[in-house]
């Protein structure tokens, strides 16, 4: 017995040295379900032999209690290592070829994780078929794990990507929107200290991004933005099979070349993926001075009645609950709908911010947002609302802007007066402080009533136009104006509101972009647009056409406020 012992040591040290110094090849396959018992396991083709071996990846143990085998082929007696990477606790038990259990193996038994309770086999094998099984530790639990089979000792891995380092990346192309996955597989080399470096070129703007590992191992991802900013995560909580893969979020992502780093943590290495998916921003925060205000809910169903949900905030007290745009098409449209249909989101500054949708019936609309804080308790937001008519049809479009202030932030002792021609008044009974919304051109209807009955009436599967009714009311109070926009094919029009809280907004008869100066822009912009009809700036008395008498106006104003 001990000479067989003696034999068998040395055969084991001849077959190691062997193997040592020559090429070795592992082929890579996912794991493909069913592989639930020994009669239905998953065949992987590639034989195993001196020079080859194979690894299944993006294997999982899913749901709890799954037990997934494999079915391979040794070609030449040997020693083999068996092998099962995950960060939890897997189980790996060995079967020959008529399904007799010939080895297991619960803990320690995989040298190239940190991970003490990973599971692993080295023994002899003759040629022939055999058996695996992977399966949690408790019936409890779930993982990801990759499973490996190799000739000898050390696993002859391969990176197909290297040399991948911070000058020569992985290039990943272009990607505006959907999800993108690096191609093949990632590897990081055992025992710690490889990095692995993509590089993408994001061309949308307004994107949140999210860069995720997709790994049975413990990765860190580093992400370095276009400006030179560099994020960093260990451990993420996306995945629930594996809590110490990694994922950078990027909230409005600005357009240009993201260099991103997959490493593994500490002394781990081994099989990752890298993928990266957006979804188009729902908020957008504008701040500057004290001043803060964000909008939320801008890219939610048209039909519901959260849209706009905003924040106006000075030193933490908030004066807003929801401001938004609703809309209907003429000949398409038998109800209003909010504005939704998000395409684009361009941060200007950190007051300044650009949206852009794609409305259903084909229409573009750009909205900008500009805050212009005036004191320590005084802003006005400009919004700027430009609507484009790409199509080969003259359309007429209605526009309803509607809001609910919440002034000095309590919802329940507000007054609101509609002021002709163009704003409604908002005033806190309780203090001074008070707020007013300002349309330009002059809206053809208004309406004030109590929360909730006006927004629901936008969010009804019916008609509504602004009843001019209800001029004064109080407690949670609402209000809303209505322009209708007659826009031929390829042209445009604008409408102004401005958001104003503890200041008036003055606007000069003939002043169309309220820039505080009647000038020769003006006078220009009413020239062109002579003769058309609509709510547009041009329209400045607010009768749907731009005639004679806007002509006037912008005369009889001309200069006024310009050498202030």
């Amino acid at each position: 017995m001990i000479c067989w012992q003696r034999l068998s040591i040395f055969a084991t040290l001849f077959w190691v040295l062997m193997i040592a110094g020559t090429a070795q090849v592992m082929t890579v396959v996912p794991e493909q379900e069913p592989n639930n018992s020994l009669e239905t396991p998953q065949v992987i083709s590639a034989q195993v032999g001196p020079f080859n071996g194979f690894v299944v990846w993006q294997a999982s143990i899913i749901p709890a209690g799954d037990a997934d085998y494999y079915r391979f082929e040794v070609t030449t007696p040997g020693v083999y290592s068996i092998r099962v990477d995950s960060t939890r606790d897997p189980v790996l038990l060995l079967y020959d070829s008529l399904t007799f259990l010939i080895d297991a193996n619960d803990n320690s038994g995989n040298p190239d994780t940190p991970n003490s309770l990973d599971s692993g086999l080295t023994r002899f094998l003759d040629s022939g078929v055999y058996f695996i099984q992977v399966r949690y530790a408790i019936p409890t639990g779930t993982a990801r794990y990759a499973v490996r089979v190799f000739p000898g000792l050390v696993a002859p891995d391969f990176d197909p990507t290297e040399p991948n380092g911070p000058n020569n990346p992985v290039e990943l192309g272009s990607f505006q929107e959907g999800s993108l996955t690096a191609p093949g597989y990632g590897f990081l080399s055992y025992g710690g200290g490889d990095e692995d470096y993509f590089r993408v070129t994001v061309t949308r703007p307004g994107l949140n991004l999210y860069f995720q590992t997709i790994t049975c191992v413990d990765t860190v991802l580093e992400v370095i933005r276009p400006d030179g900013q560099r994020i960093e995560n260990d451990d993420a909580d996306w995945d629930p099979l594996n809590g110490r893969a990694s994922q950078v979020e990027i909230q409005n992502a600005p357009v240009g070349v993201y260099l991103v780093a997959v490493k593994g943590y500490s002394g781990w290495g081994g099989y990752y993926n890298l993928r990266l998916f957006a979804s188009l921003a729902n908020q957008f925060t504008l701040t500057k001075q004290n001043v803060n205000y964000t909008q939320r809910e801008i890219n939610v169903d048209s039909t519901q009645t959260n849209n706009g949900l905003v924040d106006f905030s000075f030193s933490g007290r908030d004066f807003g609950f929801q401001d938004w745009w609703w809309y209907r098409v003429e000949g398409l449209n038998a109800r209003e709908f909010a504005l939704t249909g998000l395409t684009g989101l361009t941060q200007i500054g950190s007051d300044r911010i650009e949206l852009l949708y794609t409305l259903p019936e084909g229409l573009r609309v750009k909205l900008e947002y500009i805050l212009r804080p005036l004191s320590d308790t005084q802003a006005i937001v400009e919004q700027h609302l430009t609507v484009t008519n790409p199509t080969s049809i003259t359309r007429s479009i209605h526009f309803f802007k509607y809001t609910d202030y919440d002034i000095f932030g309590t919802p329940a002792d507000d007054t609101l007066t509609w002021s002709p021609p163009d704003r409604l008044l908002y005033q806190d009974s309780a203090t001074t402080n008070f707020g007013n919304v300002v349309g330009l051109p002059r809206p053809i209807a208004f309406e004030t009533q109590v929360w909730p009955g006006l927004r629901d009436n936008l969010a009804n599967s019916v008609l509504n136009n602004l009843s001019n009714q209800l001029p004064f009311v109080t407690g949670d109070v609402t209000g809303a104006m209505q322009w209708r926009c007659v826009v031929p094919p390829g042209q445009s029009s604008r409408l102004i509101a401005f958001i104003a809280i503890n200041t008036d907004v003055t606007l000069l008869e003939g002043d169309m972009d309220g820039d505080g100066c009647v000038s020769d822009e003006d006078l220009l912009r009413v020239l062109f647009e002579f003769g058309r009809q609509g709510s547009m700036l041009e329209d400045i008395n607010g009768d749907l056409t731009v005639n004679d008498e806007d002509l006037l106006l912008v005369l009889e104003n001309f200069g006024n406020g310009c050498f202030q």
